[in-house]
């Protein structure tokens, strides 16, 4: 008897303990997926697969759909795959996913910045069915149009990223604020989690500001646990409310707090990207205007905070989708801050034909947005 694994027509990896590979095949089922062996390593704490079937071939790993533990105990393992055995330096982790074609996925604020074009690389560029429901079709603040949309369309994940953005708009209406970012939120984590979809939410750089925030800080996730942190602004305490009522709700969430977003049509990492999507407001647009306008710009040489690409953010995102089995929690997501806002906006001036002479300092009020990104770096 030998420690043996298959992968069926239907992309269900198989294990088992048998002399043959058919073996471990039901009635009517074929193996074009090829097989191998496995072995417990205990040292690494997986399951070890390797080698490959007499009858069947070697694996196609690409094709693995869901995994059937039974014959492991019907207990899940991490596995990882020794394509050049009996060499073991070399091991890469296997997932099962499911199709492209067939994941789908539901992006709120799909008329938004971020969320239109989340929308669009997920619907283009990844090949999935994406659902962006409208305000009229979806409204976050209604707990039971979330879990009848939801619930209709059975989507595998959920990336939320309908919110009032706006800080000074949140600070002039908090219940508004209130009833969006943090009821809103709670009302699509806990439809997603009903529906057993996975959710990604976007929270903010912000929770980081409060009376006591110096500039020249970096701040890791952690960094918000006590119970007396409280940021300045309502939009940065209602995102960090927000995040801990998501997660009390379904600790399998994943969070992420973004920095200050732009689009640059000049320097977009997709070159495929389209035109017609939601207009950018952040730092590029800001530039883009005082050259139009000969305007100045004040920009502050005691504040540090991250400028993200949007796109580096989407991508992001379509990463922790093709993943599949990334811990839940918040994540710190975007650029990482090497200097003040002052000296960015000078940087980018120059590249982009805006006389530095146009960015004026401002020394009269400080903060630090800016974050570590090395937790979600080291799972991506």
């Amino acid at each position: 008897m030998y420690q043996k694994f298959i992968i069926n027509h239907d992309g269900v990896l198989r294990f088992g303990t048998v002399y043959l590979h058919r073996d471990l095949l039901d009635k009517g089922e074929s193996c074009p997926f090829g097989g191998g062996l496995w072995r417990i390593d205990h040292a690494r704490q997986a399951v070890l697969l390797f080698g490959r079937s007499f009858d069947f071939g070697s694996p196609s790993f690409e094709h693995v759909r869901r995994i059937d533990w039974s014959g492991l105990g019907g207990s899940p393992h991490t596995l990882l795959h020794a394509p050049h055995w009996p060499n073991e330096s070399v091991l890469t982790p296997i997932y099962a996913l499911p199709e492209a074609r067939r994941l789908r996925v539901l992006v709120t604020g799909g008329s938004g910045f971020l969320g239109s074009r989340v929308a669009w690389y997920l619907r283009h560029e990844c090949g999935y069915e994406v659902l962006a429901p409208s305000h009229s079709d979806m409204s976050i603040t209604q707990a039971d149009a979330c879990t009848r949309t939801m619930t209709a369309f059975r989507p595998h994940f959920v990336v939320h990223c309908a919110a009032i953005s706006a800080t000074a708009y949140c600070q002039q209406h908090p219940e508004e604020s209130q009833a969006v970012n943090v009821e809103g939120t709670c009302h699509v984590v806990q439809a997603a989690d009903a529906c057993g979809a996975r959710c990604i939410y976007m929270s903010s750089d912000q929770v980081y500001q409060t009376d006591s925030n110096l500039w020249t800080h970096t701040f890791l996730e952690t960094d918000t646990d006590l119970d007396d942190y409280t940021p300045r602004s309502v939009y940065g305490r209602h995102k960090l409310l927000m995040e801990r009522r998501a997660q009390a709700i379904d600790a399998t969430a994943i969070g992420l707090r973004l920095t200050w977003m732009y689009d640059s049509a000049d320097a977009c990492i997709i070159p495929t990207r389209p035109d017609h999507l939601c207009a950018d407001h952040g730092i590029m647009a800001v530039i883009a205007q005082a050259q139009r306008c000969g305007t100045t710009i004040k920009a502050c040489t005691r504040e540090r905070r991250g400028v993200t690409d949007v796109w580096q953010v989407v991508q992001t995102i379509a990463r922790i989708i093709a993943k599949g089995h990334m811990a839940g929690g918040i994540y710190n997501c975007g650029a990482p801050c090497t200097c003040t806002t002052y000296d960015l906006y000078c940087q980018l001036a120059t590249r982009h034909g805006l006389a530095p002479a146009r960015i004026l300092p401002d020394d009269s009020w400080s903060r630090s947005l800016a974050m570590y990104t090395s937790k979600l770096e080291a799972v991506l």
